[in-house]
């Protein structure tokens, strides 16, 4: 109202009537100025929920590391306010289920593991190509397991695989230090996101055995 009072008593100066003080006043409000309006000139609390439209505030417009936790209110933000997959640069989590998914390039994350029993099938993986006739057993003690969920070539990632035992029929109690046999990794020559796994007795004979691979 003091800038209205301003402009009446400027137009009464300037001997204008009231209709175009009141055109004059609806021109005032609705000006429209990048930049005129900053933090400094809004009072602490002077806007509200009320004062902003629909999807005026977004992500674009808030500041990098600008809300801290004193700015959230006491269960002011709950499940529903909180995406169940977030996408970062490189980085991927699920609220879901929790898992974390690291770009290929990345470090610190396992990418990808695969357990396979000794006949070839898949147990269980994360990230491991589940087609029969990419990931299996290739001859006694010799298979292929393939990668293709995490990359087209794996190459430059390391690996490592421990010799495991997963079927019904591993009832045999090993005692501490007892030798369980070795187990070898090799590249697949004309396919960059596979690797090749032997399995041996302590002896260095192949043998059929189970076995968990992870990619890192």
């Amino acid at each position: 109202m003091q800038m209205k009072s301003v402009i009446l008593g400027l137009a009464c100066v300037a001997g204008l009537g009231l209709s175009s003080v009141e055109r004059l006043w609806a021109q005032a409000t609705n000006v429209v100025c990048t930049g005129c309006v900053g933090s400094t000139d809004i009072a602490d609390g002077g806007v509200a929920t009320v004062d902003l439209a629909n999807g005026a505030v977004t992500s674009a417009k808030v500041q990098d590391n600008s809300i801290g936790a004193a700015d959230i209110g006491t269960n002011a933000v709950g499940n529903a306010e909180l995406q169940d997959f977030i996408q970062l640069q490189g980085l991927a989590l699920s609220g879901g289920t929790g898992t974390a998914t690291q770009s290929l390039a990345g470090n610190g994350f396992v990418k990808a593991w695969a357990r396979l029993n000794r006949n070839g099938t898949i147990l269980s993986c994360y990230r491991c190509n589940t087609n029969v006739l990419e990931t299996r057993k290739l001859f006694v003690g010799t298979y292929e397991v393939d990668f293709t969920p995490l990359g087209v070539d794996i190459r430059s990632r390391p690996r490592t695989a421990t010799l495991d035992f997963h079927l019904s029929e591993d009832n045999v109690i090993y005692q501490p230090g007892a030798p369980r046999g070795e187990i070898g990794l090799a590249g697949v020559f004309g396919d960059q996101s596979s690797v090749y796994v032997q399995t041996f007795t302590s002896g260095g004979i192949l043998a059929d055995k189970d076995f968990t691979i992870v990619i890192y």
